[in-house]
């Protein structure tokens, strides 16, 4: 029989791939009689794990925040190394340096490029860049995200809706671009609004800064405002304006940190479920170490936190 991967222990054993790499992994989160049912069956089976990596993982990432922290503290909780590696250092990305790489927001660059130059297992971590065949990745799902945002101010009874969304750079490419639009849109068309609703990008703070004085002067009642932690310049340009938040306007922004509870009246927020999605990347590249080369692309659903920023429309 040739090598064991987890596929194998998980077809044996009648229990999930990610069931079986969690408890192979000692996770607290399986039970013991569970760990044992299925250390049996890898054991029956002639399992030998290729955890025991010497090499770091690379978590490659554009610029230092907080989401490659989260990756590299995921890591270290599960008896891994991981060490920090900027795009304009790639060429460290090989075996002899590494075992693994996590890429975190990097774009479509970095996919293009993987597969012709290095041999690492990779997996993408929210990132929206061109999808691999052969690259498995873990996002947050945009779609789903609008569509409770739409669908809360929609309830609301407002009509006029904008979405002023991020857009950084050209080279994160088409599926980062339209992030998010499907749902937006075919939530809107669902609650009869989509003549009245609009998407405004912008990739600095003046563009911003402009698309929120234009919805205002459009006559916007329900904004989300792709945002994540610095809201104040939001307060400063409705208080300019004489709109009172949220008598006169309801705000939606994105939420990281739990910052949005540092604002009066307390924002309601997207946020993302940032433990979950680098928790299932790094049970996708346990998978790949392992020697399970299927390609996953998932999706992790947002919470939609609702604060005192949101009201009916009047």
């Amino acid at each position: 029989m040739g090598k064991i991967t987890l596929s194998d222990i998980a077809a044996a054993s009648g229990y999930s791939i990610m069931h079986v790499s969690r408890a192979l992994n000692g996770d607290s989160a399986v039970s013991p009689e569970t760990r044992e049912a299925i250390c049996r069956t890898a054991r029956t089976l002639g399992y030998k794990s290729t955890k025991t990596a010497v090499k770091p993982i690379a978590v490659i990432t554009p610029s230092y925040f907080h989401f490659p922290v989260r990756v590299l503290n995921e890591l270290k909780r599960r008896g891994m190394h991981g060490v920090l590696l900027f795009l304009n250092n790639l060429e460290l990305a090989n075996e002899k340096n590494f075992s693994g790489a996590l890429s975190v927001c990097c774009g479509d660059s970095l996919p293009q490029i993987w597969n012709k130059n290095f041999t690492l297992p990779l997996i993408q971590v929210h990132d929206y860049a061109l999808q691999s065949g052969s690259i498995s990745g873990v996002v947050s799902d945009c779609d789903d995200e609008m569509r409770q945002s739409v669908s809360h101010l929609a309830e609301l009874g407002h009509q006029r809706i904008v979405w002023i969304k991020e857009m950084i750079a050209e080279h994160y490419g088409i599926r980062y671009r339209n992030r998010g639009e499907a749902g937006f849109f075919d939530t809107a068309q669902k609650y009869n609004i989509a003549s009245t609703v609009s998407i405004y990008t912008f990739a600095d703070t003046q563009e911003k800064h402009k698309n929120l004085e234009k919805a205002i002067n459009d006559g916007t009642t329900g904004f989300i405002i792709n945002e994540y932690r610095y809201y104040q310049w939001i307060f400063d340009i409705f208080r300019r304006r004489n709109i009172k938040i949220p008598q006169d306007a309801s705000v939606i922004v994105y939420d990281c940190d739990g910052t949005r509870n540092n604002y009066h009246p307390h924002l309601t927020a997207m946020q993302l479920d940032y433990d979950r999605l680098v928790q299932r990347a790094v049970d996708l590249l346990e998978l790949r170490l392992s020697g399970d080369n299927h390609t996953i692309y998932e999706r992790i659903p947002s919470h939609l936190l609702t604060g005192e920023s949101t009201a009916p429309c009047r």
